[in-house]
């Protein structure tokens, strides 16, 4: 049968993220967070910080969720901006897909560490090195020439 109870959380989150950008309180939460990080963060700092925030947030809710949530936001941030929509929202999206670090986090990291021969330092030991590397190759990836068209 259907999941409702998933279809409701889902819709949920899409209206929360609606809810942020139709109340001003997307603008509210970036220009907060931007002017943390000075008088005039680059592109690639703030990249860094969301992208750190997505990945952090996304070990204990669902990725879809999050998503729904922090595009709106980083879309926001880069029209505020005058950058292309996609040049936070991309890394963002990407970030929230980055969630192995505990087995919360991932169906799958949750299967491996029910079977009780993998304890959570362990999945720790493996997730943060990989969430790292995407981290990295997500930003070179994204910063090269050949992915500016693709961010909009």
């Amino acid at each position: 049968g259907v999941d409702w109870g998933l279809i409701v959380f889902f819709g949920g989150a899409l209206s929360l993220g609606a809810a942020l950008l139709n109340t001003g309180a997307a603008n509210w939460l970036i220009s907060d967070i931007v002017s943390m990080l000075g008088s005039d963060p680059s592109t690639l700092l703030i990249t860094v910080v969301l992208m750190i925030i997505a990945v952090c947030i996304t070990q204990v809710m669902s990725n879809i969720a999050l998503s729904a949530i922090l595009v709106p936001l980083s879309v926001t941030l880069a029209a505020a901006q005058g950058q292309p929509i996609g040049t936070y929202a991309v890394p963002v999206a990407i970030a929230c897909s980055l969630s192995f670090m505990l087995p919360m986090a991932d169906p799958t990291v949750a299967m491996a560490y029910g079977t009780g021969y993998v304890k959570i330092k362990e999945i720790l030991k493996a997730g943060v090195p990989l969430v790292i590397i995407g981290i990295i190759i997500t930003i070179i990836v994204l910063m090269s020439p050949l992915a500016k068209p693709a961010l909009g």
